[in-house]
């Protein structure tokens, strides 16, 4: 799992970099119908596991790389990213991990109360509609340094080790 920044600064020609990573950016109308300009970043170390969903075209999605891993079930990955620890690492979880669909609406209108816990998820769900393509899904954690007086920056990755062959995956 990348540390979301990762995706800000990533500079290739396969169309994953996206600048705005880790921000949202929308309208809200008030009761009144007046617009609220509304926008969030995300502040705590936060980490992706980004995948792209069943609608997605398997040809685009060759632009990434060579080689493609189908989740045949989803759900089964979550149980364990959340059944383990990361490996190697001076992070450590303080929530689990969650899926969640990446929303394509970076700057629209949007019936989101900018103080729920919607408009929080926007921070690292939302995405310009150019990437819409992607159909992606995320994997998200969040974590914090396991020695709190460090001053140490928190890692560009987390590495995980199931201890096992995970049998729902498969290389296409």
């Amino acid at each position: 799992m990348y540390e979301l920044g990762y995706y800000k600064s990533l500079e290739d020609d396969s169309g994953r970099g996206d600048k705005d990573e880790g921000t949202s950016n929308y309208i809200y109308l008030s009761s009144y119908g007046n617009p609220v300009y509304c926008g969030g970043a995300i502040v705590n170390p936060t980490y992706l596991f980004c995948t792209a969903g069943p609608d997605v075209n398997i040809d685009e999605l060759r632009r990434f790389g060579e080689y493609i891993v189908r989740i045949n079930d989803e759900y089964a990955l979550l149980q364990e990213f959340n059944k383990s620890q990361p490996i190697n690492s001076r992070m450590i979880l303080v929530c689990k991990a969650i899926l969640e669909k990446v929303e394509y609406s970076r700057g629209e209108v949007l019936d989101v109360d900018p103080e729920s816990s919607g408009a929080i998820k926007l921070d690292y769900l939302q995405k310009d509609s150019r990437y819409s393509w992607q159909c992606e899904y995320r994997y998200v954690v969040q974590a914090r340094m396991i020695n709190k007086d460090s001053n140490n920056n928190k890692e560009e990755y987390l590495e995980y080790d199931f201890g096992r062959r995970l049998d729902y995956l498969e290389i296409i």
